[in-house]
């Protein structure tokens, strides 16, 4: 069976673990950034699945080494135990090159031991040279990239919305009326509209009269010009047939023509062979 070469996953085991070096409040530290695996060229081993590793310590080692978090397989040799180490400190977070086989940053190679600065969005990069002619490099590379943001549960506060009043409070509370009466008392503080005159209402019925003859009106011309529509479409159909037994009648008299011209010539094809 092929094994992912990177990274080692953790299995349980009965052994004790080793005690961690780095300070207890380290252990619930929140992340300050990821190495997010961006290129893997290596023939002789698959590339592994996922590879963005959460920086969470304030030191983090990369390497075949079974103590680095950031684990190889022993399977990729060119990679040092332990290849490179990035931290953060007061100034910001840093790279460190701890291997013999080098490390680059942004293209450039680092001086072994010596911590260089980095900034979001920088490449981290482990070359190895083709042993023979005609053998492909070996390239592996980082981005660094911002922590993922934490999801938050908490829902976001109610706003204008008044403190719930119990039942108990609601009884206490002298004049209190139960919410089933709520629309009893909608109604009752509803202000009353004063009934229609005689004048006014014989006003607003010779209004509605005249809205309903205008309202005829415009529907009686609406009719007419559909019916004018209509009689238009029928009489530019009866133009067209027109044109169409025009058009046959003189087709008719044109192949008639041609035929009596045909005729004719036999005519007088036979008169001339007779009088020869």
């Amino acid at each position: 069976p092929v094994s992912s070469p990177f990274p080692t996953p953790h299995r349980p085991s009965a052994r004790v673990p080793r005690r961690c070096s780095c300070p207890s409040s380290m252990l619930h530290a929140p992340p300050w950034g990821r190495l997010v695996l961006t290129r893997w060229e290596d023939a002789g081993c698959e590339r592994p699945r996922g590879g963005a590793y959460v920086l969470a310590t304030r030191n983090v080692e990369c390497g075949r080494a079974s103590a680095c978090a950031i684990h190889f397989n022993k399977r990729v040799d060119w990679v040092s135990n332990r290849h490179f180490e990035v931290g953060r400190d007061e100034e910001g977070p840093w790279l460190c090159d701890r291997s013999s086989n080098g490390t680059w940053l942004n293209g450039a190679q680092l001086v072994q031991g010596k911590p260089a600065r980095m900034n979001l969005g920088d490449t981290i990069e482990l070359r190895a040279a083709a042993k023979s002619e005609g053998q492909p490099h070996k390239t592996i590379a980082f981005r660094f990239e911002p922590p993922p943001q934490p999801l938050s549960n908490v829902p976001p506060p109610l706003e204008d919305s008044p403190p719930a009043e119990s039942e108990s409070s609601k009884r206490q509370r002298p004049g209190a009326q139960r919410e089933t009466d709520l629309p009893t008392r909608m109604a009752e503080d509803r202000p009353r509209q004063a009934p229609l005159s005689a004048a006014a209402a014989a006003a607003f019925e010779a209004r509605l009269e005249a809205v309903g003859a205008e309202l005829r009106d415009v529907k009686a011309q609406q009719e007419a010009e559909a019916r004018r529509l209509v009689s238009a479409e029928a009489a530019a159909r009866a133009a067209e047939e027109a044109a169409r037994a025009a058009e046959q009648q003189a087709q008719a008299a044109r192949e008639r023509r041609a035929e009596l011209s045909t005729q004719l010539e036999e005519e007088r094809a036979a008169r001339a062979t007779a009088e020869a």
